[in-house]
């Protein structure tokens, strides 16, 4: 049986953080090879070269696209998206994943969506409805709503948003909210720890 791919892109410490635990089971399941495309930040000193946080979690990195994003004047900000819209969509119409699998509302994030909708590969969107007062994030992620085939939302007032929006209820999932469940995983301190530490 020819396994499915699943493309996950990440371009900051931030969503992979939110992403790893579902990278690693989905990496553990048979019928799907996982594609994972690394950009952004991770590969900026300014942020601790956080593409070795990824292979340290033992994920196998399928495309890297550096970008020079030290400079944060406009000109700049444009010309290295534009070279990650070229990267990555020649990476998609390489790999022909069976969807793309995209978090949150950055700008990097709203690119790929358009890469992918462009190329007519499905979009599974985690987190869409949410709303970020004062910022362009709402504008972002209301577009890669639009463009998406499947939601995963944190809570009933979010699907109850994204239907709003004029989705589709039956491809909405409420999912909750990926931090949800690293804070389950972590390690929390007990009362003796901290009298000992303290």
């Amino acid at each position: 049986m020819k396994k499915k791919i699943f493309s996950f892109i990440t371009t900051t410490r931030a969503d992979y953080d939110l992403l790893s635990l579902l990278l690693k089971k989905i990496s553990k399941i048979k019928t799907i090879k996982l594609n994972l495309v690394v950009s952004g930040t991770h590969f900026e000193k300014d942020f601790g070269y956080s593409y070795k946080n990824i292979i340290d979690d033992g994920l196998k990195i399928n495309k890297k696209i550096k970008l020079n994003i030290n400079n944060k004047n406009s000109s700049n900000l444009f010309k290295s998206n534009s070279l990650f819209f070229y990267e990555l969509s020649k990476h998609l119409i390489k790999t022909k994943p069976f969807c793309v699998v995209l978090l949150g509302d950055r700008l990097e994030i709203l690119i790929s969506a358009i890469v992918a909708h462009t190329l007519n590969i499905p979009i599974i969107h985690i987190g869409g409805g949410e709303l970020t007062f004062g910022s362009t994030d709402d504008s972002f992620r209301h577009s890669i709503t639009k463009m998406s085939a499947l939601h995963c939302v944190s809570n009933k007032k979010y699907k109850k948003r994204l239907i709003q929006l004029g989705e589709n209820p039956k491809n909405i999932y409420i999912t909750g909210d990926p931090s949800n469940e690293l804070i389950l995983n972590e390690k929390l301190l007990t009362v003796k720890d901290l009298e000992k530490k303290f």
